[in-house]
């Protein structure tokens, strides 16, 4: 496992106020979806506020301000253009096939990229290298999240670890899917991601961000790393999936 901390990316945040929580959590990352027509779908004019937001709460309050991530697909090359052009984000996620992604890539060229990876059932490790390093030859960070038919992510799905355990080896990627304050100390002692994205895990209900989970996660992700968890966080992967608390299953 890498000896450097995974960053933490607090993704699918819906307005201003979590935009500020997340903020004061200790968030590295924080995500807003701009796909229409996905559940956490954010318009426009709510993203241009929720980048400002950020940026004063972290300025107001002294705390680091956070990378703000733009979740794009399947969407033209001009909506995407003007998303990143008008509301101020700081980086593109990229979901959806390859080939529209790469197209919207190269019109966002210079634009920070990251990269989700589905991986499937039937995903195979030489697929997935091949896909890991089209993507790398870009400069994209990767966050490898569960592939579930019809949904671009934030479904709640865990991964399955052992697909991914050679990807994550030298700490350079990132992990999603499923993951939430009480799995996230003993997935990362796991598999040693270089980043832990979470959304539906730090969801009250459907949705809805908790301020409370999402301090609770920023705090466990920290505390694997550290080495100094508390012993609510020293579960194993078995243990948590079989006493955590439910957790919505729904897409971005």
């Amino acid at each position: 496992m890498t000896e450097r901390p995974p960053t933490v990316k607090l993704c699918g945040l819906r307005g201003t106020d979590d935009a500020r929580s997340a903020v004061l959590a200790g968030a590295d990352l924080v995500g807003i979806v701009l796909v229409p027509g996905t559940r956490r779908y954010v318009p426009p004019p709510t993203a241009t506020a929720m980048v400002r937001i950020v940026r004063e709460t972290a300025s107001e309050s002294g705390r680091f301000t956070p990378e703000v991530v733009g979740v794009v697909g399947q969407m033209s090359l001009a909506v995407a253009t003007q998303l990143v052009a008008t509301i101020g984000i700081d980086t593109i996620q990229l979901v959806g096939t390859d080939d529209e992604c790469l197209r919207i890539a190269d019109a966002l060229e210079g634009t920070p990229l990251i990269r989700t990876i589905a991986v499937g059932e039937h995903s195979t490790l030489a697929e997935l290298v091949e896909q890991t390093e089209l993507w790398e030859q870009r400069g994209a960070r990767i966050v490898y999240d569960a592939a579930i038919d019809g949904e671009l992510g934030g479904t709640g799905h865990r991964i399955a670890a052992d697909a991914v355990r050679p990807l994550l080896a030298d700490g350079r990627h990132g992990i999603a899917g499923g993951l939430d304050p009480d799995n996230v100390a003993s997935i990362i002692r796991d598999l040693g991601p270089g980043m832990v994205d979470v959304s539906s895990g730090i969801e009250s209900h459907a949705g809805h961000k908790d301020p409370e989970l999402m301090r609770a996660f920023v705090a466990a992700a920290r505390a694997a790393q550290l080495g100094d968890l508390p012993p609510e966080f020293l579960t194993t992967p078995e243990e948590t999936s079989a006493t955590t608390r439910s957790r919505p299953e729904t897409a971005p």
